[in-house]
């Protein structure tokens, strides 16, 4: 299903997100739950919305504010702490049953399509929920909220005149209801729990995709210690209140914090450990056709369910998609998620959104201050980690716990994603390097070599010489 001419060639599509590693099967389901708050939001079916997939790195594309689809999302699904307090019980026994199903399920030798289709749709009927509300909702309504709440907090810092306990403050406002996996794995491991135990115990966290994934290695849950850091005091609430002095709104969105805080890397933590409580079904799939795990991500969700029912799975998809790549979009006469060749009308579209986002200027959130100068660094996955040297500037379009070694040597981070509870702001302020966040562009403006003035009081990176 293409585009609409008008639509392709509207001046307002833009990167939603960019990232590396992700199958076609996962990209298919998450395409379902974004066309679902899309639609809801703007009240047609235009398709304002696709994926680009190359290379095993994939772009979603949007012609309208992600952000305003996320507040809607806020209020619907995560309107105060009670609300997400039920969707974390709930959560959890969805996670039990998968548990369980692991355990029994996974011991089956040899189905037949019959059985691997029926698994499949166990699989969906607890992964639709998850993908759906936890994942998607959760991201877009959290990227909405931290936009909003970082400017409400600054302004409540500035007319309380506290801009110099601004950092305690944040430490105090965004503190996590709950821990989740990564400061568990932290806290144990200076408890004296051997990285191999923590490695075998917390293996869920390999991937969120339903296909691909790398193991936990037992060097990943070493770069997690943090040290002997200096733990940051923290106000109470009715500190915060006294010196904030928020109106019952503005202390309503303070009270919500600790909970959506906690939600943001908890709903992570739940998908990762669903998909893994069922990846042994996609390895008999891959068997019954005799293909590999590898291949299998190629296709999606559809593709996989259509292949059983025909017992036959398309091999020249696989090898097409290999090479050429594909768009991911819904198709209107269908009602499904397909895969589609490359076309201008969509190449055009992601033009457009490449040229609003090049305009050389990197500018974003403050997440840590401090100014620094330094050559750059392009990070766009883990294999690129070893290249960075000490006192580089550390640029990628989000990072991960995978990313914690750079992190270390780097003198400062820029991401173009994220607010100031996103990895990279977290990690900023413990090590306290100055970073800048949400820039969008940061990846296209800079590149590898380049000698830069990262302004992190300022929330700006100024490009002092340009590499070659």
């Amino acid at each position: 299903m293409e585009l609409s001419e008008s639509l392709a060639d509207k001046p307002i599509w833009r990167t939603l997100l960019t990232r590396e590693g992700v199958d076609i099967t996962t990209l298919s389901v998450l395409n379902e739950a974004f066309y679902k708050f899309i639609w809801e939001y703007t009240k047609t079916r235009d398709l304002a919305y696709f994926t680009h997939f190359k290379d095993r790195v994939f772009t979603h594309y949007i012609a309208l504010d992600h952000k305003e689809v996320g507040r809607s999302l806020r209020f619907k699904y995560f309107p105060n702490q009670e609300v997400i307090k039920k969707l974390y019980s709930k959560g959890l026994v969805i996670l039990k049953k998968a548990k369980k199903d692991d355990v029994t399920l996974s011991k089956i030798s040899s189905p037949g399509f019959s059985q691997l289709k029926e698994l499949l749709a166990d699989f969906y009927q607890g992964y639709r929920e998850i993908n759906f509300v936890y994942s998607i909702a959760g991201w877009l309504a959290i990227e909405a909220w931290q936009s909003d709440f970082e400017e409400l907090l600054e302004k409540l810092i500035r007319h309380s005149n506290l801009t110099g306990q601004s950092e305690r403050i944040k430490a105090s406002v965004y503190k996590p209801w709950k821990k989740t996996a990564l400061p568990q794995i932290q806290e144990k491991q200076s408890l004296g729990i051997s990285p191999r135990k923590l490695a075998g115990q917390y293996q869920f966290l390999r991937s969120w995709t339903l296909i691909w994934y790398k193991p936990i290695t037992v060097s990943w849950i070493r770069n997690l210690a943090v040290g002997n850091q200096v733990k940051q005091e923290v106000y109470t609430k009715q500190q915060l209140k006294e010196m904030l002095k928020p109106n019952k709104q503005e202390w309503e969105m303070i009270e919500l914090t600790p909970y959506l805080t906690f939600f943001k890397d908890w709903r992570d933590d739940l998908r990762r450990a669903y998909v893994y409580n069922w990846s042994f079904l996609f390895d008999k799939i891959a068997k019954k056709f005799n293909i590999s795990r590898e291949d299998l991500g190629y296709l999606t969700f559809d593709e996989i369910k259509k292949a059983l029912y025909n017992e036959k799975i398309p091999l020249h998809l696989i090898k097409e998609r290999k090479i050429n790549g594909c768009f991911i979009a819904f198709d209107l006469k269908t009602k499904k998620i397909q895969a589609i060749k490359l076309s201008k009308v969509y190449s055009h579209a992601m033009s457009l959104a490449k040229k609003l986002s090049n305009n050389n200027v990197v500018l974003g959130t403050v997440a840590q201050t401090g100014v620094v100068q330094g050559h750059v660094k392009i990070i766009t996955g883990f294999h690129d980690i070893k290249k960075v040297q000490k006192g580089e500037i550390l640029v990628a379009n989000t990072t991960h716990p995978n990313y914690l070694p750079a992190m270390q040597k780097a003198a400062a981070f820029i991401t173009n994603e994220g607010g100031v509870i996103s990895h990279a702001a977290i990690v900023a302020r413990e090590m306290k390097k100055p970073c800048i966040v949400g820039t969008k562009n940061a990846t296209l403006i800079l590149h590898d070599g380049d000698l830069v003035k990262v302004d992190a009081n300022a929330g700006k990176v100024i490009i002092l010489k340009k590499a070659g």
